[in-house]
Formats: C-alpha cells, structure tokens, sequence
C-alpha cells in the first residue's frame, strides 16, 4: 500500500513540477534549465520500471513535493495559475485515457520524435522540443478541456518559449498518466489529501535532512 502511495505522490508532484515550469515560462520568459530537461525526458523514458527511474531519482522530484507540501499550507499556497494547470493537467489526462485515437497518434509521435532524438545525440534542444511542440498540438491540444495559459503576451508570442511550454505541458500529462496508472483518482485527489502532504513531507526530509517547513517551526 506504501508503495503505490508514493508512486502516486511522485507522479503528482512531477505533475505541479510541469505545471511551475510552464508558468515561469509564460510569465517570466524562462524556468529551471535542469528541472526542464528531466520533466522532458520523462516523456521518452519509456522502458524505465519505476517512476523513480523515469525521472532519474526522487532528488529531481524535490521542487514538485515541496510544492505539494506548499499546497495544504496556509501560508504557503500554490500560484493561482500553476493550481489551474495542474488540476487541467489531469482532467486532460482522463480525456487522453478515454481516446484510443490520440493515445495512439500521441505514442506513434514520441516513438518518432525519440528515434530523431537518438539520432542527433539524445540531447534535448531546439529541434526537439519544436517536434514535441507540434505533437501536442496535433493531438492532445485537441481534446476538452483545453488548457489555457497566462502570462505575458510577448512570452507566449515567442516560438521558443511557447514550444517550450507545450512541450512541458505534454510531460504533464504524461506524469499525470504515470498517477493514474498508480491508483490516482479524482477520489484519492479528494479524500487522501493528508496521505499525500504527508508522504511528500517525508520524502522531502528524507531528501533534503535539513528541510524544515513552516508547521515545524
């Protein structure tokens, strides 16, 4: 039961980690370098055997458990619009799962796109991302509800920011994927709120020992 417990806050908090990401992008013009290369990755880690290993370690999970964490602190809530990615993150995911059509196109793409990526070193760059951009739009972008971002218009007018925002919004969905194949449900979402603060509050300090939050003070 722990583990699919933790499976289930891993996957959640990569899902906050993508929606951060594309909400520094939109608003400031940039994110975390690193943190957008493991949540890319991600979407072409496809033989991995846990969610773990899928992102490299819970290490690179760190910003998205501390955001859970934030998230059930009064002091401390998660950003208006990063909240609204997140839950359009998984709605969209619960679509996906109910479209055999575009769960196809989507894995017959990335299948692609990764053979492209071997091809020229297994790098994440421009190229890549333009060709994940494209994908999304070709097929999740599709599906109901649509997420919508905000932020500054000159930043979702450049192209490479607003690859990169699809791009990330794409590994959302596939983290949000990852949560529900490990027991994720509106329900859980709901009812097993403390389990979930509580368990990404104890990765956090296991990861970090000298994390201390708020309610700890």
């Amino acid at each position: 039961m722990k583990k699919i417990l933790d499976n289930q806050v891993l996957a959640l908090a990569a899902v906050v980690n993508c929606a951060e990401l594309v909400s520094d992008i939109a608003v400031d013009g940039e994110c975390d370098r690193v943190q957008r290369g493991v949540m890319l990755e991600s979407i072409f880690s496809l033989d991995a055997d846990s969610i773990d290993g899928i992102y490299g370690g819970r290490t690179n999970l760190i910003p998205g458990l501390q955001s859970l964490v934030n998230q059930f602190q009064p002091n401390k809530k998660l950003r208006a619009d990063v909240a609204q990615y997140q839950m359009g993150l998984i709605q969209l995911q619960f679509q996906l799962m109910k479209n055999a059509d575009a769960q196809s196109a989507l894995r017959r793409g990335v299948k692609q796109i990764d053979g492209f990526r071997e091809m020229s070193g297994n790098s994440i760059d421009g190229v890549i991302v333009n060709r994940l951009s494209t994908l999304y739009q070709d097929t999740l972008s599709h599906l109901k509800p649509r997420i919508i971002i905000r932020g500054n218009a000159a930043n979702l007018a450049a192209q490479d920011k607003a690859d990169s925002v699809r791009a990330l919004l794409m590994a959302g969905v596939r983290a949000a994927v990852l949560w529900r194949q490990a027991g994720g449900s509106r329900w859980s979402l709901l009812l097993g709120r403390r389990a979930t603060i509580q368990t990404a509050r104890h990765m956090v300090e296991t990861l970090e020992p000298n994390s201390h939050n708020d309610e700890d003070n």
